[in-house]
Parts: C-alpha cells; sequence; structure tokens
C-alpha cells in the first residue's frame, strides 16, 4: 500500500513536470515564433508573483491577442531607446515602435523621462540664471561627470556661439513670462504676463524701437579639454540678442556666470575648472576677451609657467587663475580665405598681392580651370569652411607650378608661395590627422613668428587686426594647456588640438537644424531642440554601440574642414614628454629659414624684441594690443573677478575644493517692476479691438510659432526652476472678458517685420528675410579670368601716369594690379576692362610704381631701353613699416596711358629657373609724358584741382635716372603748378612789376593799384614792366591760374585755388572785397557767369573778358549781362579815387565804356529791379539772376540802349 502511494505519489509529481516542461517548451516555441512586445517586462512581472508556466503562457497568448499589456517596470536603457526614436523620427516612429516592441510609449516617456531643457534668459543672464541653467544641464542625474581626475582637473571649455533666430517672441508657460526679446534693452522691462496691458506695454515698446525682438542668440556650452571619447559640448544657456552688444556688456554676464560656476555644486566641484573661454571672430567677444583673459600676469615660478616662460615672445598674461580665451579655429580659417579674396589686398615686401592676381595664379594651375579657380576666389559665401580649406591648399601648389614656368611673373609667384605658406602653417595642424603633439606646436609656433615679423614689417598691411590677435590667440591657448596638461603628469592624457575653439558646437547646431523639416527656429525652438541635442548625446555616450558616428574621412582629400578624434592618431598626441620651449624655439628657426628662402632676408630681432619689458607677439611696440585699446588698467573700470586661492590648474596638487568666489556686485534680479499705473490694468476694450486682435492671430501664421515642437514633444514636461502652475486660466488673459490664449497671442503681436528668415544658410547668416530673399537679385561680377575679346587693358599691364616728386613732376610707371568701378557698391575687384572704360574717370585702376633702370646697366639690352626687373618704388620711402598706403596708388584710367613692353630673357638662372625681365623704349616712355600732361587744360577751371590730384611720392628714385645720374622724363617750365611750400602772410616779397617790396597780405592791393591805373590810362611812373589784360591778380603777370569755387551748402563758402607764387591762401573774400582806406583795392577773382562752364575772371579784367568773348559780331557792342554780373564787376567812384584817379577820369572812362554809376546798382533790388524811378532809364537787359521772378526790360539795357561798341582802347 506505501508503495503504490509513492508510486502514484512519484507519477503525479513526474507528470507535473512532464507538463511544466511541455508549457516551457511551448513558451519557448511562443517565443520563438512570435515578436511578443515587452517580453522582458513580462517576464518580470511574471516572475516577481510567481505566476505558473501555464499563467506566463496565458499572458504571452493574451499579448501576442492585444489583450494584455505590461505597465510599468521600464528600464532605463528602455526609456533611453524610446527617447531616440521619438527625437530622431518623430511620435509616429515612437508609437510603432511602443506597440512593435512594447518600449515605452509617449505620455509614459514624458511622465517617468522629464527632458531637461536648457535654459532661456528673459533679459541679460544674472546669477539666477546660471545656477537655474547648470543645475538643470549638469545635474549628475543628466550629464556625468569626467571619470578620471586628471581628464577633470584639465578643465572645461566655455563655449560661446550666436545662431540666427526668427524675430519673434515667445510665452513661458513656466515662469508666465515672455521670451524673445533682446537681452540689451530689457533689464528694466516687466515681461511677466498679467493681463493683456502688459503685452500692449511691450507692443508699444516694440514700435518705438526701445526695445527689439532677438535677432540671434547667444548660447553658452560646456566641453571638456582632454576627454577625447565625450568630446561632444553640453549646452546650458542662452539669451536672445539684437546684437547692439558691446565687449563691456558681454563681459559683464560672462564674469557673473564664471561666478557661480566656481561655487554651484554641479559646476567646478563636479566637472571641474573651467580654464578655457572660446567664442568666434565677432567683436563684441574679442573686446570683452581683453577683460577676461588679460588681467593677470602669470606666474612663472611655479607650476606650468616656468615652461611657459621659456618661450619668449609668448604672451603670459592670463584671466584669474589661469582662465585663458580663445577663439574658433574654422572662423581664422574663413577669414584666410577672406582675406585672399578681398580687395584689400596683401602687403609682401614691396609687392601688393590682389585678389586679381591671386586668381589669375590659380587659373594658370593645370589642376584647376578658370571657372574652379573663380568659384575658389569667389567671396559671396564667407562661411564655406571646406572651400577656405580648399583655396589655402591650391594656394600652395603654386609654389610647384612656378618651378616649371618660365615667366616674368615668377617674383610675384614667390611672394603668393610666401603667403600660401604661412597659412598653411597655421592650417595643418587642424586638418592633419599624422602630425605630432611636438610638430603641431612647431608648427604654430613657426606661423606665430612669421606674422610677428611681417607685423614689425608691413603693419596691418599683412593681416588683419582681428585676423592678427584671433589667431595669434589660438597659439597662446594651445602652448598654454599643452603645458598644463604636461603639468598633470598623466601619461595617458591626450590633447587633440582639432578640438580647439567652438567648432564642437556647431555639431550641435547641425543636430538642431536636421531634427525636423524646419531649418529655421524661434528662441523657444532653439531652447527645445537644444534639449533634445544634449540629451541624444547624453544617451549615445552611455551606448556607444548606438551611434553610428561621424563617417570617417580621407584626410588626403582636399578642402578637409571637420576633422573628428576618431580620424587622428592619439599614440602621438600624448602631453608628457613634449618639450613645449623646444617647439617654440625650432618653429622660430623655422620661420627664418621661410623668410630667407622667400623674401630673402630674415628677421634677426627676436631676441632683441623680447627682451624688452611687456614685448610679445600679441604687444609687439610693448604697450598696445593689436587691434585693441585695451591696457593692464582698462580693467579698472570694469569689474574684475576677485580674489581666491590658486586653481588646480595652475598646481596639479592643490586641492580639489571649488574656487571660493565672493557674491558679484551685478544685479541679480531680471526684473524690475513697472510703476503702479501699469500693474493689473485692465481695460476696458471696445468690442472692435477683439475682432482686431482676433484676425492678428488668424493673419500671422501664428502656428509656426505657437506649436513650435508640440507634435514632436507633446506632453513631455521640461523640468523647471518656476513655480507650479496654480491658477486654472494663467495661460489666458481676458479682452472684454473674453480668454486669448497667451501663447497665440503674444507670437501674434511681438513680432518683427523680419521674423521668418531665409532658408538658405548664406542668407540666413546675413539676417535677409524670406520675402527679401525672394526679391534680391544676386548681381555677380566675374574676376575676369577668362579673355574678353573686347578688354584692351589687364591686370599686370604697364602704363605711365603723372606723379609729383618735390616740385617736380615726373612720369611713373606702374604695374597694374586691378581695376575697379568708382561708387559702386556691388563692385569688386576687375581684372580686365573694355575700350569704352579707358576714358572713364570713374575706373579706377589700383597700381604700384615700377623700378626701372636704364639699359646702359645691362648688357642683354639697348641704351634707349628701360628695362623692369620686378622690383617696386614705395610711395614714402623714409616710412618705417612698409605698408599698403604707401606701396599703392588709385588712379583714374583716363590719367593712365598704356604701355608696351618687350621681354628680354636674362642670361643668369634665378634658381633653376629662367628669369625675364620687361623692357621699355625711351622714345615710348616721353610720349607718354607728353600726352599725360596735354591732358591738362590750362584754360579749365578745373586745371588747379586737376594738378593737384596728381598723387605724391617720396622717393628718390624718381624722376628715373640712367647710369650717370641724369635724370629723364620730368615736366620743367611749369612755374608754381607743383609748388608744395606755403610763404607766410608776413613774408616780404618783390613787386614783379615795380620791385617794391610788400608783405603777401598786402601784395594783391598793392598789384590792384598797378592794374586799375593801367586800365584808366593813367601815368604809373612806378610800372617798370609791360601790363596786360589778362594779368595775374596776386602778381601782376600773365600766365598764372587762379580759380573759385562756390561750396554746396547754405553758406555757399567760397574755396580759391591758384598756381601763382604770390597766391594768399588766407585772404577773407568778402574783406577782400570791400574797399578801405588802408586795402583800397577790390580785385577779386569773380565768375563769369555768361561762359559754360564758369570760368573764373579778376574783378578788373571782367569788362575786358567781356568784351573780348562775348561781345556781340555784329557791333562790338556789350551784350546783355545778369544783374549778378554787374554787381559783382562793378568797381566804386570811392576805390577809384582811394587809388589816385581823379573824378572827371572816373567820369570819362564810365562814360566811354558804358557803365551804370553806383546810384544805379544801389537801387537794384534782389529782383534785378530798379527801386527808384529816377534810374529807371538805366536798367540793364538781362535774364534773371537767381531768384528774380521774370528778366528785366531790354529797352532800358545801357548795353542795347545804343549799340555803340565800347572803347575800352586796351582792347
Amino acid at each position: 500500500m506505501l508503495k503504490t502511494f509513492k508510486r502514484h505519489k512519484l507519477e503525479s509529481k513526474l507528470a507535473k513536470t512532464e507538463k511544466k516542461l511541455e508549457t516551457t517548451q511551448r513558451i519557448i516555441q511562443f517565443i520563438s515564433e512570435y515578436n511578443v512586445p515587452g517580453l522582458r517586462r513580462l517576464l518580470a512581472v511574471a516572475l516577481s508573483s510567481a505566476s505558473t508556466p501555464e499563467e506566463i503562457l496565458r499572458r504571452l497568448e493574451r499579448c501576442i491577442a492585444g489583450m494584455y499589456d505590461t505597465r510599468g517596470q521600464f528600464s532605463q536603457y528602455e526609456y533611453d531607446l524610446a527617447f531616440i526614436a521619438k527625437a530622431l523620427g518623430g511620435p509616429r516612429l515612437l508609437y510603432a515602435m511602443a506597440h512593435a516592441f512594447g518600449i515605452p510609449a509617449t505620455s509614459t516617456l514624458a511622465r517617468n523621462a522629464p527632458l531637461p531643457s536648457v535654459h532661456v534668459c528673459l533679459s541679460e543672464p544674472t546669477a539666477n540664471d546660471a545656477e537655474s541653467a547648470i543645475q538643470t544641464m549638469l545635474d549628475p542625474s543628466v550629464h556625468q561627470p569626467p571619470p578620471k581626475d586628471s581628464v577633470r582637473l584639465a578643465g572645461l571649455t566655455l563655449m560661446l556661439d550666436g545662431v540666427a533666430i526668427e524675430e519673434v517672441c515667445r510665452y513661458d508657460h513656466r515662469r508666465d513670462s515672455v521670451i524673445g526679446l533682446c537681452r540689451e534693452h530689457t533689464k528694466d522691462m516687466e515681461l511677466r504676463i498679467e493681463d493683456y496691458r502688459t503685452i500692449q506695454i511691450l507692443e508699444e515698446a516694440l514700435d518705438g524701437k526701445l526695445v527689439h525682438v532677438g535677432k540671434d542668440a547667444t548660447v553658452l556650452a560646456v566641453a571638456s579639454i582632454a576627454d577625447v571619447v565625450h568630446y561632444l559640448p553640453v549646452p546650458v544657456l542662452l539669451s536672445a540678442s539684437c546684437k547692439a552688444e558691446v565687449g563691456d556688456g558681454l563681459f559683464r554676464w560672462l564674469r557673473l556666470f564664471l561666478d557661480v560656476w566656481h561655487t554651484h555644486p554641479c559646476g567646478e566641484v563636479l566637472h571641474g575648472p573651467i580654464a578655457t573661454v572660446a567664442s568666434d571672430g565677432e567683436s563684441s567677444f574679442r573686446n570683452a576677451r581683453f577683460h577676461l583673459g588679460m588681467s593677470e600676469e602669470l606666474d612663472t615660478s611655479t607650476g606650468y609657467g616656468r615652461v611657459l616662460a621659456q618661450c619668449a615672445g609668448l604672451n603670459l598674461r592670463t584671466g584669474p587663475y589661469g582662465l585663458l580665451v580663445t577663439c574658433d579655429t574654422k572662423h581664422i580659417f574663413k577669414r584666410f580665405a577672406t582675406l585672399c579674396r578681398g580687395m584689400r589686398g596683401i602687403q609682401v615686401g614691396d609687392t601688393t598681392i590682389t585678389s586679381v592676381e591671386l586668381a589669375h595664379q590659380l587659373s594658370q594651375l593645370p589642376s584647376l580651370t578658370p571657372a574652379g579657380a573663380l568659384d575658389l576666389m569667389d567671396p559671396d559665401d564667407k562661411q564655406d569652411v571646406p572651400r577656405a580649406v580648399e583655396l589655402i591648399e591650391a594656394l600652395g601648389d603654386i609654389e610647384e607650378q612656378s618651378d616649371t614656368m618660365v615667366t616674368s611673373e615668377t617674383a610675384k609667384m614667390e611672394k603668393v608661395a610666401f603667403v600660401a605658406h604661412v597659412l598653411a602653417y597655421f592650417l595643418e595642424p587642424f586638418i592633419s590627422g599624422d602630425m605630432s603633439l611636438s610638430e603641431q606646436l612647431k608648427s604654430l609656433s613657426t606661423y606665430a613668428h612669421l606674422t610677428y615679423a611681417m607685423y614689425k614689417k608691413h603693419g596691418l598691411s599683412f593681416l588683419t587686426s582681428p585676423l592678427y590677435v584671433d589667431s595669434h590667440a589660438v597659439v597662446k591657448t594651445i602652448f598654454s594647456t599643452s603645458a598644463c596638461l604636461a603639468a598633470l603628469n598623466d601619461p595617458e592624457l591626450v590633447y587633440l588640438i582639432i578640438l580647439e575653439g567652438t567648432d564642437r558646437l556647431e555639431n550641435i547646431f547641425s543636430n538642431v537644424r536636421t531634427q525636423d523639416h524646419s531649418r529655421n527656429f524661434d528662441v523657444l525652438q532653439l531652447s527645445q531642440k537644444l534639449s533634445i541635442a544634449a540629451m541624444l548625446t547624453e544617451i549615445f555616450s552611455r551606448y556607444p554601440h548606438l551611434n553610428r558616428g561621424h563617417r570617417r574621412r580621407d584626410l588626403t582629400k582636399r578642402g578637409v574642414d571637420r576633422v573628428s578624434p576618431s580620424d587622428v592618431d592619439h599614440s602621438n598626441k600624448a602631453v608628457v614628454g613634449v618639450d613645449i620651449p623646444k617647439a617654440w624655439n625650432d618653429g622660430r628657426a623655422q620661420a627664418n629659414r621661410i623668410l630667407q628662402k622667400f623674401l630673402g632676408y630674415t628677421y634677426d630681432l627676436f631676441e632683441h624684441d623680447f627682451a624688452q619689458p611687456s614685448v610679445d607677439m600679441m604687444r609687439p611696440d610693448g604697450i598696445h594690443y593689436v587691434g585693441s585699446s585695451y591696457t593692464e588698467t582698462s580693467t579698472s573700470t570694469i569689474p574684475s573677478l576677485s580674489q581666491s586661492p590658486p586653481s588646480p590648474l595652475m598646481d596639479p596638487e592643490a586641492s580639489l575644493s571649488p574656487r571660493s568666489y565672493p557674491p558679484s556686485p551685478l544685479e541679480s534680479s531680471t526684473t524690475q517692476p513697472l510703476p503702479a499705473s501699469h500693474q493689473s490694468v485692465r481695460p476696458d476694450l471696445a468690442p472692435s479691438e477683439i475682432d482686431i486682435v482676433s484676425q492678428l492671430i488668424q493673419q500671422r501664421d501664428v502656428g509656426q510659432f505657437a506649436n513650435g515642437l508640440e507634435d514632436h514633444l507633446d506632453t513631455m514636461a521640461l523640468t523647471s526652476d518656476s513655480r507650479p502652475l496654480t491658477q486654472v486660466d494663467r495661460r489666458f488673459v481676458y479682452i472684454d472678458k473674453k480668454p486669448f490664449r497667451k501663447d497665440s497671442l503674444i507670437p501674434a503681436l511681438l513680432v518683427s517685420e523680419s521674423a521668418r528668415k531665409a532658408t538658405i544658410r548664406t542668407l540666413r547668416a546675413a539676417g535677409i528675410t524670406q520675402k527679401k530673399a525672394m526679391r534680391l537679385q544676386q548681381q555677380k561680377v566675374s574676376l575676369g579670368i577668362a579673355e574678353s575679346k573686347t578688354s584692351a587693358l589687364y591686370s599686370g599691364d604697364l602704363a605711365g601716369t603723372l606723379v609729383r616728386v618735390g616740385d617736380v613732376l615726373c612720369m611713373a610707371v606702374v604695374e597694374i594690379l586691378h581695376f575697379e568701378r568708382k561708387g559702386d557698391k556691388n563692385s569688386k575687384q576687375l581684372y580686365s576692362v573694355e575700350l569704352d572704360d579707358l576714358s572713364s574717370p570713374n575706373v579706377l585702376a589700383t597700381c604700384q610704381i615700377v623700378a626701372l633702370e636704364s639699359g646702359d646697366f645691362l648688357h642683354n639690352s639697348l641704351p634707349d631701353q628701360w628695362v623692369w626687373r620686378s622690383r617696386y618704388l614705395s610711395l614714402n620711402e623714409d616710412a618705417a613699416v612698409v605698408t599698403q598706403d604707401n606701396s599703392l596708388l588709385h588712379i583714374p584710367l583716363s590719367r593712365i596711358h598704356i604701355l608696351v613692353p618687350e621681354l628680354l630673357e636674362n642670361p643668369q638662372l634665378v634658381g633653376h629657373r629662367l628669369s625675364y625681365s620687361r623692357a621699355l623704349d625711351h622714345t615710348e616712355l616721353e610720349s607718354a609724358l607728353n600726352d599725360a600732361w596735354d591732358m591738362f587744360d590750362p584754360t579749365s577751371d578745373t586745371y588747379l584741382r586737376d594738378v593737384a590730384s596728381i598723387p605724391t611720392v617720396r622717393s628718390t628714385s624718381l624722376p628715373y635716372r640712367d647710369s650717370k645720374g641724369s635724370r629723364f622724363f620730368f615736366l620743367s617750365g611749369i612755374g608754381a603748378v607743383v609748388q608744395t611750400k606755403q610763404k607766410s602772410s608776413t613774408t616780404l616779397l618783390e613787386c614783379k612789376l615795380c620791385g617794391q617790396s610788400e608783405t603777401l597780405a598786402h601784395m594783391r592791393n598793392h598789384v590792384g593799384k598797378h592794374l586799375l591805373l593801367f586800365l584808366h590810362d593813367y601815368p604809373d611812373a612806378a610800372l617798370k614792366v609791360s601790363l596786360s589784360l589778362d594779368a595775374c591778380g596776386w602778381c601782376g603777370l600773365p600766365g598764372c591760374h587762379t580759380s573759385l569755387k562756390y561750396g554746396k551748402s547754405k553758406q555757399r563758402n567760397r574755396t580759391i585755388e591758384s598756381d601763382c607764387e604770390y597766391f594768399y591762401p588766407q585772404m577773407r573774400y568778402t574783406t577782400a572785397a570791400t574797399t578801405t582806406p588802408t586795402q583800397p583795392s577790390t580785385n577779386v577773382p569773380i565768375l563769369c557767369t555768361l561762359c559754360q562752364p564758369l570760368k573764373t575772371v579778376w574783378k578788373y579784367e571782367m569788362l575786358a573778358h567781356v568784351i573780348g568773348v562775348h561781345a556781340r559780331p555784329d557791333n562790338n557792342s556789350l551784350p546783355a549781362l545778369p544783374a549778378s554780373l554787374w554787381l559783382d564787376m562793378h568797381i566804386s567812384k570811392l576805390e577809384e579815387r582811394r587809388m589816385g584817379i581823379e573824378e572827371a577820369d572816373i567820369h570819362e572812362y564810365r562814360a566811354d565804356n558804358k557803365i551804370p554809376g553806383s546810384d544805379w546798382l544801389e537801387n537794384l533790388d534782389d529782383a534785378g529791379h530798379v527801386s527808384d524811378k529816377r534810374y529807371a532809364y538805366n536798367r540793364p537787359a538781362s535774364p534773371a539772376v537767381p531768384g528774380m521772378t521774370r528778366p528785366l526790360d531790354r529797352r532800358d539795357s545801357v548795353a542795347s540802349s545804343s549799340h555803340r561798341p565800347h572803347k575800352l582802347s586796351k582792347l
């Protein structure tokens, strides 16, 4: 019986076991046949509740049938997968993934995995903003701290960069406030929306230009310096700007952020110190950079300061605790390209290299077509980094091409090759993955020394000041950071300089612009997209196998602009063992070798310069920083960072505790309350206003702004430190008791006219709206490399022009660099001009004067030839620095004369190439000189101005001389036309008519007496020479030129120019035109209004001029004269008596020449009418003077009453 019981028990147990095994097999088979959503969670719930296999199988079957779903129990990995699905594919993909694989759905994800939000500042960032931003984005639950102490001590880079946003305000429901207004002008504005009146106040402020909608958002992000795995930045804060901010304002709130970072528990304590601050090349940051990173001198007795002190010339100024400031390298690449493409040119020695010359040289390369060269030199897209890199690399090919070319342009090609080498020494370390850290440092040192030497030689004519100071800031930061990391003594620590600057932030921006179909965004959408991008970066850092990563680049190809850490060799980038001073000094030696090779000299003053106090790469004169007015005393006007213990970055053995900063003196509140009259106001609005508001919301596509990423985020909660929602209707404002949603009303009312930006990158970066982009017509002017059939003059041609050297006018032969059209804002440099442009004064030729040698110097040229061997002359050979201002001439094409040189082959070799020169015929140069002078018409009133416009040159090499020192190609016998020395008013001069001595101030009056006596045929015993009716009023002799010009202002100021030796420029015209007992003569220059164009004639000679030039041909009588001319040329009896002429002679002279009397002129009103009837018979017939309503009566004209010829005997 017992055995039977045991047997049955065993059989029962065996049956149960077999059943379980069968069920288990069914479960396995079921799982293999069906894709069970949320299988892990289903099994975990079943096992936690001790479910039987049958129950588990039933749940699986019900799950497949859609009748059962396990709630909760999601892992962090599943939440992350759900977030990736929604962020990259949108809510529809997440819905499909949730139903297919059982990952969290939209509402579950939003409820259990809230998305941290990048903080948007209402106004200028405050301490509260910084604290909220750091706590939200850098909490350990959001962003993991560095895994190693050495990586943490290496510090972080604080990046700031601007991104264009659409100019529209948005409503932040968490703070019940408006966001999107510019930080520059909202400091004292109430931005919390209490009622409709608050919105109206903001709208009025926008209309009155008191505040602006932000057109650009400044994004702050932090990224590790030494972490080569998790190297992408974390955006923490953004602030809208109208781009009116200057350096002081930017420094103020950046300093505040640094204050908070050093004390916040999620700041320096957790993630390490901020060691560098990086931005792009914006001018406001450049100004702030000096206050942030130049306020203190580096301690060279301890830490890495001892190493950097051995790098002579390296700037050792830092911010507090060793803070460094740097610039984005990609922006420097772009500005290198802009420099090459720009119109300013690059000065190298005595040669100015222009964009036209570079385009021409590139077009000669076998690897480039003329169209390809034009594309590389096209300046329209300044943001195209790959094309900028490709341009710099292509310039390096010119040197190789010059080895095989036999051309007279060899010397200039050597200068182009030098420029290419300088730029390449900066470029190569950032795009080459094989260079070791030592080689990279040496290359950057070479660049720094080369540009320093060129600055001492040419000032800012080689590099612009922003380009110079920004690139040197990068070099300084890289050397300083290398020394810092080496001091940490971690053999595994590597330093990748490709991570320098803010380029990593561009990766985040590219993610932002590609998250959905809208490439543009407003400030709220930017915050949301940045939050999504930051979370994606964090998730992929936790699960690297989910991240596709960057495409591996072939660094041997041209135009590589973006190099990721995976593309470079890390084995030779370790900082331990790098001899930083040696790399610096090797770069200096390499720089001198480059200078010797291409320019024929070395800069031997490096040690001399850097031995002087305060002289370094960034302060070549020891006082001023290049491109800035900042000095060490400048910080006295701006609050500086407070003092605290030394930085761990300075001393690796220092405490790891955070730095203690005292409270910032700046305000921490974001807004100031408005007056009581503006608070809680709900005006009674007319019903029509409700309709207007409703129409505004409908007409302006508010959905594009209000919805934003809601279809993407749905109910995904955004964490915030704002107070919870306490009122149901807080999201509404009431207009006449009718509710309107704030998030719809604010974008409709608080919006700029240029809200929607163009989607094309180049136009968006320029702030161009969609409407303007539709109307915009791109006007591209070709550089003209492809030859035109009608072109008559090209870049590189030789021409002749007149220049002034001392008191001599001479011919200068110039080489034309490029052309440009004067007054055309869209004009670019031209390589060639058409035949019709040769006589145009509106087309300018930019030229350099060439040095000519007489043919008797050279055995392979003729004596009557002048040879140019690629040397140039300076416009001012006394200048210590050779710049473009003292190298280039800008001459109208109408002033130059084309020369046709002959090509001469020099027998000697230059290197391994044949050298060619150009020779000009002597007679051709003489002919060009005569033609140039013949263009100046001495009879023209513009003659003196034309001659004065001839450029002045200070050179002992002009006029050109032969081997015996004899001068050629200059003008003689042109008097005082080129006179440059001005005499004093008290200078005693000898009268050229009588020999009497008079001061310059009284000479005109003295000569005037001689002339007036001559006109009256009055005896003049003192006169020693014969006079004529075209005598100069200054000296009394003929041949001088004087011109009178009236200004365009209301005062119509007079300007007198003259080439007379006795010209008195300080003469007051009104005083000189009034007779006085001591200065009776009123002989001044006046304008003949009968001449077209107007001609300047001396007053005493005007009557003779009118009779001789404008007399009636039938009877030689006086023509009808304007009343204003009668007034100007009238000589009063009082003046004549004061000059010694008797009354009877005065009457006889006037009667003979039909000259009106003073009584008639005194009664001539402004309209040219005689007010007194007694003198009406004497009224001259004339056209109306300015202001006259009708011409005078011709019947009463003195000139037409008798038609008798005038008796002026001198004619």
